[in-house]
């Protein structure tokens, strides 16, 4: 028989756009901090609040991380209708680029903050005693390596973004609405786009 063509789901379930969307939130407020905290002045009180903001945040991206990765696993990407082209496989090295930073980062975070003997506190409720402490050149290594993988992270974001973007707008492959909610979809008057996948009846 000859393969006929039926559509198929591309949309993201509602955890999958939950977790993408708060990730992304988590990521942009921890670099902003990053950024600003030193503004007030070093060692000031608003200083160090934020700094202990972005320790705290770091501990619930490392959970929400675990659990994305757990979710990813056993709930796979929707179908794509054609996983060798060239784009698809630049997305797939993006996004799997962006856990390998994310997976970086929260590690060599958590080490900075052990290096100076300092508990990870979230937000004040719980201290979590430094388990290791770095020699002085291998912390200054951690946190060369922990800002720049930051950097990197949040250029590939924006590439990230900027290809949604596209597709969304110059191609229009409904590529950004399948990864928006279904009440944004109706207000921004995006559509996720009907694929079809080929499949022997």
């Amino acid at each position: 028989m000859p393969p006929t063509a039926r559509p198929t789901n591309t949309q993201y379930d509602g955890v999958s756009i939950t977790l993408h969307w708060t990730t992304a939130l988590l990521v942009v407020s921890l670099y902003g901090l990053a950024q600003l905290w030193d503004l007030p002045g070093k060692d000031t009180p608003l200083s160090e609040r934020m700094q202990g903001w972005h320790v705290s945040l770091g501990i619930v991206l490392a959970v929400l991380l675990v659990f994305r990765l757990a979710w990813r696993a056993t709930h796979p990407a929707p179908q794509e209708t054609d996983p060798k082209s060239l784009m698809i496989r630049l997305a797939h090295l993006a996004h799997w680029g962006l856990y390998a930073l994310l997976l970086a980062l929260v590690p060599l975070g958590f080490a900075i903050r052990w290096s100076g003997n300092h508990p990870l506190s979230f937000f004040g409720l719980i201290d979590i005693p430094a388990a290791f402490r770095l020699a002085r050149p291998n912390a200054r290594s951690a946190r060369e390596l922990h800002e720049l993988a930051a950097n990197i992270l949040m250029a590939l974001a924006g590439l990230h973004a900027a290809a949604a973007l596209f597709h969304q707008y110059v191609l229009r492959d409904g590529v950004l609405a399948r990864m928006l909610p279904a009440a944004w979809l109706s207000r921004l008057g995006l559509s996720p786009g009907n694929t079809q996948m080929l499949e022997p009846r």
